[in-house]
Protein backbone atom coordinates (compact mmCIF):
# COMPACT_ATOMS: atom_id res chain seq x y z
CA UNK A 1 0.00 0.00 0.00
CA UNK A 2 2.76 2.41 0.94
CA UNK A 3 4.13 1.75 -2.22
CA UNK A 4 1.51 2.31 -4.18
CA UNK A 5 0.50 5.59 -2.56
CA UNK A 6 4.54 6.88 -3.41
CA UNK A 7 3.68 5.59 -6.93
CA UNK A 8 0.15 7.29 -7.93
CA UNK A 9 -0.47 9.58 -5.06
CA UNK A 10 3.37 11.40 -6.09
CA UNK A 11 5.01 11.65 -2.77
CA UNK A 12 8.58 10.33 -3.72
CA UNK A 13 10.64 12.84 -4.45
CA UNK A 14 11.35 14.60 -7.96
CA UNK A 15 8.10 13.21 -9.62
CA UNK A 16 6.96 15.41 -12.33
CA UNK A 17 3.72 15.79 -10.60
CA UNK A 18 4.66 16.80 -6.69
CA UNK A 19 7.60 19.26 -9.10
CA UNK A 20 3.98 20.60 -10.25
CA UNK A 21 1.88 21.18 -7.80
CA UNK A 22 5.38 22.48 -5.88
CA UNK A 23 5.03 25.43 -8.70
CA UNK A 24 1.52 25.82 -8.85
CA UNK A 25 1.40 26.24 -4.59
CA UNK A 26 3.85 28.80 -4.87
CA UNK A 27 2.07 30.89 -7.67
CA UNK A 28 -1.55 30.54 -6.07
CA UNK A 29 -2.38 33.26 -3.17
CA UNK A 30 -3.16 36.33 -2.37
CA UNK A 31 -3.37 37.73 -5.73
CA UNK A 32 -6.66 36.08 -6.18
CA UNK A 33 -8.30 38.60 -3.66
CA UNK A 34 -7.23 40.96 -6.37
CA UNK A 35 -7.24 39.65 -10.32
CA UNK A 36 -10.96 39.99 -10.09
CA UNK A 37 -10.92 43.37 -9.03
CA UNK A 38 -8.16 44.98 -11.34
CA UNK A 39 -9.76 43.00 -14.71
CA UNK A 40 -13.48 43.84 -14.09
CA UNK A 41 -12.79 46.80 -16.06
CA UNK A 42 -12.14 44.94 -18.70
CA UNK A 43 -14.50 41.86 -18.41
CA UNK A 44 -14.08 38.47 -18.31
CA UNK A 45 -12.87 37.85 -22.21
CA UNK A 46 -10.01 40.12 -22.08
CA UNK A 47 -8.98 38.92 -18.63
CA UNK A 48 -8.67 35.63 -19.84
CA UNK A 49 -6.24 36.93 -22.56
CA UNK A 50 -4.16 38.91 -19.97
CA UNK A 51 -3.84 35.67 -17.85
CA UNK A 52 -2.84 34.08 -21.31
CA UNK A 53 0.02 36.47 -21.97
CA UNK A 54 1.38 36.74 -18.39
CA UNK A 55 0.97 32.82 -18.58
CA UNK A 56 3.00 31.96 -21.29
CA UNK A 57 5.89 35.12 -20.37
CA UNK A 58 6.26 33.72 -16.92
CA UNK A 59 6.32 29.88 -18.08
CA UNK A 60 9.13 31.11 -20.72
CA UNK A 61 11.31 33.02 -18.01
CA UNK A 62 10.84 30.18 -15.83
CA UNK A 63 12.37 28.02 -18.12
CA UNK A 64 15.03 30.83 -19.08
CA UNK A 65 16.31 30.55 -14.71
CA UNK A 66 16.24 26.79 -15.80
CA UNK A 67 18.51 26.93 -18.78
CA UNK A 68 20.51 29.62 -16.62
CA UNK A 69 20.54 27.22 -13.68
CA UNK A 70 21.72 24.28 -15.15
CA UNK A 71 24.78 26.14 -16.28
CA UNK A 72 25.78 26.77 -12.67
CA UNK A 73 26.68 25.64 -9.66
CA UNK A 74 24.16 23.94 -7.40
CA UNK A 75 21.83 25.89 -5.30
CA UNK A 76 22.12 29.16 -7.51
CA UNK A 77 19.32 31.82 -7.65
CA UNK A 78 18.59 34.57 -9.24
CA UNK A 79 20.98 36.87 -7.28
CA UNK A 80 24.44 34.81 -7.93
CA UNK A 81 23.18 33.99 -11.91
CA UNK A 82 22.90 38.11 -11.99
CA UNK A 83 26.12 38.61 -10.40
CA UNK A 84 28.07 35.70 -12.49
CA UNK A 85 26.78 37.10 -15.50
CA UNK A 86 26.40 41.25 -15.33
CA UNK A 87 28.88 41.91 -12.71
CA UNK A 88 28.57 43.66 -9.24
CA UNK A 89 26.22 46.16 -10.88
CA UNK A 90 23.71 43.49 -12.04
CA UNK A 91 24.06 41.71 -8.31
CA UNK A 92 23.40 44.99 -6.72
CA UNK A 93 20.20 45.57 -9.04
CA UNK A 94 18.42 42.12 -8.59
CA UNK A 95 19.20 42.56 -4.57
CA UNK A 96 17.45 45.65 -4.85
CA UNK A 97 14.44 44.20 -7.21
CA UNK A 98 14.57 40.99 -4.55
CA UNK A 99 13.94 43.64 -1.57
CA UNK A 100 11.33 45.52 -3.21
CA UNK A 101 9.33 42.87 -4.82
CA UNK A 102 9.13 41.07 -1.33
CA UNK A 103 8.48 43.68 0.91
CA UNK A 104 5.69 45.02 -1.60
CA UNK A 105 3.93 41.65 -1.46
CA UNK A 106 4.42 41.76 2.33
CA UNK A 107 2.74 44.87 2.62
CA UNK A 108 0.10 43.75 0.34
CA UNK A 109 -0.67 40.62 2.69
CA UNK A 110 -0.41 42.38 6.40
CA UNK A 111 -2.91 44.72 4.69
CA UNK A 112 -4.99 42.20 3.23
CA UNK A 113 -4.59 40.11 6.55
CA UNK A 114 -5.46 43.17 8.80
CA UNK A 115 -8.47 44.16 6.97
CA UNK A 116 -10.10 40.37 7.06
CA UNK A 117 -9.46 40.87 11.39
CA UNK A 118 -10.68 44.17 11.06
CA UNK A 119 -14.01 42.67 9.07
CA UNK A 120 -14.41 39.67 10.87
CA UNK A 121 -13.64 40.51 14.43
CA UNK A 122 -13.66 44.09 14.94
CA UNK A 123 -16.30 45.66 12.36
CA UNK A 124 -13.89 47.19 10.61
CA UNK A 125 -13.07 49.92 13.81
CA UNK A 126 -8.86 51.14 14.83
CA UNK A 127 -7.36 50.57 11.57
CA UNK A 128 -3.80 49.86 13.05
CA UNK A 129 -5.46 46.87 15.13
CA UNK A 130 -5.54 44.41 12.38
CA UNK A 131 -1.84 44.82 10.51
CA UNK A 132 -0.66 44.48 14.34
CA UNK A 133 -2.52 41.60 15.26
CA UNK A 134 -1.89 39.79 12.01
CA UNK A 135 1.83 40.36 12.27
CA UNK A 136 2.21 39.60 16.15
CA UNK A 137 0.17 36.15 15.53
CA UNK A 138 1.19 34.86 12.29
CA UNK A 139 4.77 37.03 12.41
CA UNK A 140 5.94 34.54 15.54
CA UNK A 141 4.99 31.72 13.39
CA UNK A 142 7.57 32.54 10.60
CA UNK A 143 9.81 33.05 13.33
CA UNK A 144 9.52 29.46 14.67
CA UNK A 145 11.07 28.53 10.97
CA UNK A 146 10.23 26.51 8.27
CA UNK A 147 9.55 23.13 10.08
CA UNK A 148 6.48 24.85 12.20
CA UNK A 149 5.62 27.19 8.89
CA UNK A 150 5.34 23.70 7.16
CA UNK A 151 3.19 21.93 9.18
CA UNK A 152 1.11 24.81 9.51
CA UNK A 153 1.10 25.11 5.92
CA UNK A 154 -0.39 21.87 5.34
CA UNK A 155 -3.50 22.57 7.01
CA UNK A 156 -3.94 25.95 5.17
CA UNK A 157 -3.28 24.70 2.01
CA UNK A 158 -5.85 21.53 2.92
CA UNK A 159 -8.45 24.09 3.89
CA UNK A 160 -7.64 26.51 0.79
CA UNK A 161 -8.33 23.47 -1.81
CA UNK A 162 -11.38 22.45 0.10
CA UNK A 163 -12.78 25.52 0.39
CA UNK A 164 -12.35 26.44 -3.39
CA UNK A 165 -14.19 23.71 -4.58
CA UNK A 166 -16.94 23.73 -2.19
CA UNK A 167 -17.13 27.53 -3.29
CA UNK A 168 -17.20 26.85 -6.82
CA UNK A 169 -19.64 23.78 -6.27
CA UNK A 170 -22.09 26.16 -4.24
CA UNK A 171 -21.81 29.66 -5.98
CA UNK A 172 -21.74 28.65 -9.77
CA UNK A 173 -25.42 29.24 -9.27
CA UNK A 174 -25.40 32.77 -8.87
CA UNK A 175 -23.49 33.72 -11.59
CA UNK A 176 -25.04 36.56 -13.84
CA UNK A 177 -23.85 35.80 -17.50
CA UNK A 178 -24.96 39.23 -18.38
CA UNK A 179 -22.15 40.31 -15.99
CA UNK A 180 -19.62 38.59 -18.19
CA UNK A 181 -20.83 40.30 -21.23
CA UNK A 182 -19.02 43.37 -20.27
CA UNK A 183 -15.67 43.90 -22.90
CA UNK A 184 -13.16 47.09 -22.82
CA UNK A 185 -9.47 45.85 -24.18
CA UNK A 186 -7.55 49.24 -23.00
CA UNK A 187 -8.84 48.69 -19.99
CA UNK A 188 -8.24 44.96 -19.42
CA UNK A 189 -4.20 46.20 -19.58
CA UNK A 190 -4.42 47.93 -16.37
CA UNK A 191 -4.66 44.52 -14.59
CA UNK A 192 -1.45 43.57 -16.53
CA UNK A 193 1.20 44.05 -13.19
CA UNK A 194 -1.28 42.13 -10.51
CA UNK A 195 -1.53 39.13 -13.59
CA UNK A 196 1.84 38.94 -14.13
CA UNK A 197 2.44 38.77 -9.93
CA UNK A 198 0.23 35.92 -9.57
CA UNK A 199 1.87 33.35 -12.21
CA UNK A 200 5.14 34.38 -10.10
CA UNK A 201 7.27 31.10 -9.18
CA UNK A 202 10.53 31.69 -10.77
CA UNK A 203 12.27 31.71 -7.08
CA UNK A 204 11.79 28.07 -6.57
CA UNK A 205 12.90 26.45 -10.00
CA UNK A 206 16.83 26.30 -8.42
CA UNK A 207 15.06 24.59 -5.42
CA UNK A 208 12.84 22.67 -8.56
CA UNK A 209 16.15 21.61 -10.49
CA UNK A 210 17.93 19.89 -7.04
CA UNK A 211 14.57 18.57 -5.97
CA UNK A 212 14.30 16.87 -9.20
CA UNK A 213 17.43 15.81 -9.41
CA UNK A 214 19.07 17.73 -12.40
CA UNK A 215 16.61 15.99 -15.09
CA UNK A 216 15.75 18.79 -17.60
CA UNK A 217 12.58 17.01 -19.17
CA UNK A 218 11.23 16.46 -16.07
CA UNK A 219 11.50 19.49 -14.66
CA UNK A 220 10.62 21.58 -17.89
CA UNK A 221 6.98 19.14 -17.49
CA UNK A 222 7.12 20.49 -14.03
CA UNK A 223 7.08 24.12 -14.90
CA UNK A 224 4.77 24.19 -17.71
CA UNK A 225 2.24 22.02 -15.69
CA UNK A 226 2.72 23.86 -12.29
CA UNK A 227 2.13 27.25 -14.20
CA UNK A 228 -0.96 25.88 -16.11
CA UNK A 229 -2.90 24.99 -12.76
CA UNK A 230 -3.12 28.63 -11.03
CA UNK A 231 -4.40 29.34 -15.33
CA UNK A 232 -7.15 27.26 -14.70
CA UNK A 233 -8.00 28.21 -11.04
CA UNK A 234 -7.71 31.77 -11.70
CA UNK A 235 -9.95 31.41 -14.51
CA UNK A 236 -12.84 29.83 -13.01
CA UNK A 237 -12.69 32.18 -9.63
CA UNK A 238 -12.85 34.76 -12.61
CA UNK A 239 -15.36 33.58 -14.02
CA UNK A 240 -17.38 32.99 -10.13
CA UNK A 241 -16.58 36.62 -8.96
CA UNK A 242 -17.11 38.83 -12.09
CA UNK A 243 -20.45 36.74 -12.94
CA UNK A 244 -21.13 37.14 -9.18
CA UNK A 245 -20.53 40.67 -8.52
CA UNK A 246 -21.25 43.60 -11.12
CA UNK A 247 -19.42 46.15 -12.28
CA UNK A 248 -21.48 48.94 -11.56
CA UNK A 249 -23.38 50.09 -8.51
CA UNK A 250 -22.93 50.55 -4.88
CA UNK A 251 -21.52 46.68 -4.22
CA UNK A 252 -20.32 46.41 -7.79
CA UNK A 253 -15.88 46.10 -8.75
CA UNK A 254 -15.62 50.04 -9.79
CA UNK A 255 -16.83 50.99 -5.88
CA UNK A 256 -14.55 48.43 -4.16
CA UNK A 257 -11.61 49.19 -6.91
CA UNK A 258 -12.02 52.82 -5.94
CA UNK A 259 -11.42 52.02 -1.88
CA UNK A 260 -9.06 50.06 -2.78
CA UNK A 261 -10.26 46.41 -1.14
CA UNK A 262 -10.82 43.34 -2.06
CA UNK A 263 -13.31 40.94 -2.97
CA UNK A 264 -14.42 39.58 0.22
CA UNK A 265 -17.27 42.81 1.22
CA UNK A 266 -18.76 42.80 -2.69
CA UNK A 267 -19.45 38.61 -2.94
CA UNK A 268 -21.15 38.18 1.03
CA UNK A 269 -22.71 41.56 -0.25
CA UNK A 270 -24.35 40.12 -3.37
CA UNK A 271 -24.61 36.78 -2.29
CA UNK A 272 -26.18 37.01 0.93
CA UNK A 273 -25.88 33.26 1.87
CA UNK A 274 -23.73 33.04 4.97
CA UNK A 275 -22.55 29.37 4.69
CA UNK A 276 -21.39 30.41 1.19
CA UNK A 277 -19.49 34.18 2.16
CA UNK A 278 -17.98 31.63 5.05
CA UNK A 279 -16.49 29.34 3.08
CA UNK A 280 -15.28 32.36 0.64
CA UNK A 281 -14.00 34.43 3.55
CA UNK A 282 -12.04 31.25 4.77
CA UNK A 283 -11.05 30.23 1.43
CA UNK A 284 -9.63 33.75 0.74
CA UNK A 285 -7.86 34.04 4.08
CA UNK A 286 -6.14 30.79 3.68
CA UNK A 287 -5.05 32.30 0.29
CA UNK A 288 -3.54 34.94 2.14
CA UNK A 289 -1.71 33.44 4.68
CA UNK A 290 -0.17 30.62 2.27
CA UNK A 291 1.54 33.47 0.61
CA UNK A 292 2.32 35.70 3.01
CA UNK A 293 4.57 32.32 4.36
CA UNK A 294 5.91 31.28 1.31
CA UNK A 295 7.10 34.95 1.27
CA UNK A 296 8.25 35.87 4.62
CA UNK A 297 10.39 32.84 4.70
CA UNK A 298 11.93 33.47 1.95
CA UNK A 299 12.93 37.26 2.78
CA UNK A 300 14.07 36.27 6.37
CA UNK A 301 16.31 33.60 4.14
CA UNK A 302 17.39 36.09 2.02
CA UNK A 303 18.13 38.14 4.71
CA UNK A 304 20.21 36.54 6.65
CA UNK A 305 22.29 34.90 3.63
CA UNK A 306 23.12 38.84 2.17
CA UNK A 307 23.51 40.18 5.76
CA UNK A 308 25.11 37.16 6.98
CA UNK A 309 22.98 37.28 10.31
CA UNK A 310 23.01 33.70 11.79
CA UNK A 311 19.91 32.33 13.01
CA UNK A 312 20.53 32.51 16.77
CA UNK A 313 18.03 33.84 19.16
CA UNK A 314 19.47 37.36 18.72
CA UNK A 315 19.82 36.96 15.01
CA UNK A 316 16.04 35.41 14.30
CA UNK A 317 14.34 38.58 16.17
CA UNK A 318 16.94 41.08 14.34
CA UNK A 319 15.54 38.66 10.86
CA UNK A 320 11.68 38.60 12.21
CA UNK A 321 12.16 42.96 12.97
CA UNK A 322 13.85 43.39 9.39
CA UNK A 323 10.97 41.54 7.71
CA UNK A 324 7.86 42.38 9.24
CA UNK A 325 8.44 46.12 10.61
CA UNK A 326 9.07 48.47 7.88
CA UNK A 327 6.15 46.51 5.63
CA UNK A 328 3.99 47.04 8.98
CA UNK A 329 5.09 50.67 9.52
CA UNK A 330 3.88 50.90 5.71
CA UNK A 331 0.44 49.47 5.70
CA UNK A 332 -0.58 51.02 9.54
CA UNK A 333 0.16 54.42 7.57
CA UNK A 334 -1.80 53.60 4.83
CA UNK A 335 -4.08 50.80 5.76
CA UNK A 336 -5.90 50.50 2.36
CA UNK A 337 -2.56 49.50 0.52
CA UNK A 338 -3.12 46.48 -0.43
CA UNK A 339 -4.08 46.79 -4.39
CA UNK A 340 -1.10 49.23 -4.82
CA UNK A 341 1.17 47.22 -3.34
CA UNK A 342 0.39 44.28 -5.60
CA UNK A 343 0.61 46.37 -8.66
CA UNK A 344 3.79 48.14 -7.50
CA UNK A 345 5.36 44.51 -7.04
CA UNK A 346 3.98 43.32 -10.29
CA UNK A 347 4.69 46.28 -12.74
CA UNK A 348 8.41 46.56 -11.07
CA UNK A 349 9.06 43.95 -8.84
CA UNK A 350 7.86 40.76 -10.38
CA UNK A 351 8.08 42.30 -14.49
CA UNK A 352 12.05 43.41 -13.70
CA UNK A 353 13.18 40.81 -11.19
CA UNK A 354 11.24 38.14 -13.08
CA UNK A 355 10.49 39.29 -16.01
CA UNK A 356 13.18 41.25 -17.57
CA UNK A 357 16.57 40.04 -15.35
CA UNK A 358 16.68 36.37 -16.60
CA UNK A 359 16.09 37.62 -20.22
CA UNK A 360 19.11 40.10 -20.15
CA UNK A 361 21.24 37.21 -18.29
CA UNK A 362 20.35 34.74 -21.02
CA UNK A 363 20.95 36.76 -23.36
CA UNK A 364 24.35 37.80 -22.31
CA UNK A 365 25.40 34.25 -21.69
CA UNK A 366 24.38 32.98 -25.14
CA UNK A 367 25.55 35.92 -27.17
CA UNK A 368 28.50 37.14 -25.73
CA UNK A 369 29.85 34.70 -23.42
CA UNK A 370 29.10 31.66 -25.79
CA UNK A 371 28.26 29.83 -22.60
CA UNK A 372 25.53 26.58 -23.81
CA UNK A 373 23.73 24.19 -21.12
CA UNK A 374 22.32 20.77 -21.43
CA UNK A 375 18.90 22.65 -22.17
CA UNK A 376 18.43 25.88 -24.13
CA UNK A 377 14.75 27.91 -24.38
CA UNK A 378 13.73 27.66 -28.26
CA UNK A 379 12.77 30.75 -30.53
CA UNK A 380 16.69 32.10 -29.94
CA UNK A 381 16.57 36.07 -30.21
CA UNK A 382 12.94 37.01 -31.18
CA UNK A 383 12.07 34.90 -28.16
CA UNK A 384 13.54 36.68 -26.00
CA UNK A 385 12.99 40.02 -27.47
CA UNK A 386 9.11 38.59 -27.10
CA UNK A 387 9.30 38.11 -23.23
CA UNK A 388 11.21 41.26 -22.98
CA UNK A 389 8.33 43.59 -24.54
CA UNK A 390 5.82 41.82 -22.03
CA UNK A 391 7.70 42.80 -18.89
CA UNK A 392 8.72 46.31 -20.70
CA UNK A 393 4.98 46.14 -21.43
CA UNK A 394 3.84 45.96 -17.27
CA UNK A 395 6.48 48.31 -16.32
CA UNK A 396 5.17 51.21 -18.92
CA UNK A 397 1.44 50.38 -17.65
CA UNK A 398 2.31 50.61 -14.07
CA UNK A 399 4.33 54.16 -14.49
CA UNK A 400 1.54 55.38 -16.73
CA UNK A 401 -1.39 54.51 -13.98
CA UNK A 402 0.72 56.14 -11.41
CA UNK A 403 1.70 59.05 -13.01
Amino acid sequence: MKNFIKKYCCLQKGSVISGSLLIAGTSIGAGMLALPLVTSYGGFFPALAIFAVCWASMVATGLLILEIAMGMKKGSNIISMAGDTLGTTGKVISWTLYLFLFYSLNIAYISGGGSFILDVFAGGAISVFGPLLFVTVFGMIVYFGARVVGRINIMVMTTLVVTYFAFVALGWRYVDTANLTNINWSASLVAMPVVLTSFGFQGVVPTLISYMDHDVKKIRRAIIIGATIPFVIYAIWEWLVLGIVPLEGPEGMRSMMEAGGNVLQPLKNVIGDTNINVIHIIFAFCALLSSFFGVSLGVIDFLADGLTIKKSFKGKILLSALAFVPPLIITMTYPHIFLVALRLGGGLGSALLLGLLPVMITWVRRYRMNDTTSYTFPGGRAALIAIAVVAVMAVAIQIAYFV
